[in-house]
């Protein structure tokens, strides 16, 4: 069990070492660069974090935590089911404005053969954003908003259709980002609205 002073050094190493992937990318940067930019011991990384990629997962899995922090925040502000998707959509696309995507993406790319564990640890940490949205789907159906459909299903098929909205920069610029998405929301909420 880690320390409330084990705790600030553990958030404070995973913001630095953001800010160095940024800088030089993920494959670029060595735990030494690390140790470096933190002030930090290799030591006290090394008992936070058993590798460059278990920091780098823990990063991601941070900054999801943050992401569920801040809609429970948000959430507030829309009270009826339909705005709260388009909300859930806005802080969903939002996030991939972070440092953090253009890290993920070099990482993504660079996994090798053998890296199934550490994909299935991402994986489980992308799934906190979609029970965020698969809770508002089966909040949808359940007042008779939205059709009857599997809610966790479509919490996956609608993240993946906003998560394209951030590949294709060339058709959907990072200008128009919010316009986008609530016309793809728009889209969506015709689609299952309840007739």
């Amino acid at each position: 069990m880690s320390t409330p002073k084990g705790s600030v050094k553990r958030s404070m190493i995973l913001d630095q070492a953001l800010e160095l992937f940024v800088q030089k990318g993920y494959a670029a940067t060595s735990m030494e660069d690390i140790v470096k930019h933190t002030g930090v011991s290799k030591g006290s990384i090394y008992y936070h974090f058993s590798s460059k990629d278990d920091l780098f997962v823990s990063m991601v899995e941070k900054i999801n935590r943050e992401w569920v922090e801040e809609w429970s925040e948000i959430r507030r502000q829309f009270p009826e089911v339909g705005s709260r998707l388009m909300g859930a959509s806005l802080h969903f696309v939002n996030s991939f404005q972070s440092p953090l995507t253009k890290v993920a993406e070099e990482f993504s790319m660079n996994m090798q053969e053998g890296y199934q564990e550490i994909h299935q640890r991402l994986i489980e940490i992308s799934m906190v954003q979609i029970e965020v949205f698969t809770e508002i789907f089966r909040e949808g159906m359940e007042q008779q908003v939205f059709t009857k459909a599997d809610s966790s299903r479509l919490a996956v098929l609608f993240t993946s259709m906003l998560s394209g909205l951030t590949l294709y920069p060339q058709v959907f610029p990072k200008d128009g980002m919010h316009q986008h998405t609530q016309e793809a929301v728009a889209v969506l909420l015709e689609g299952i609205k309840k007739k």
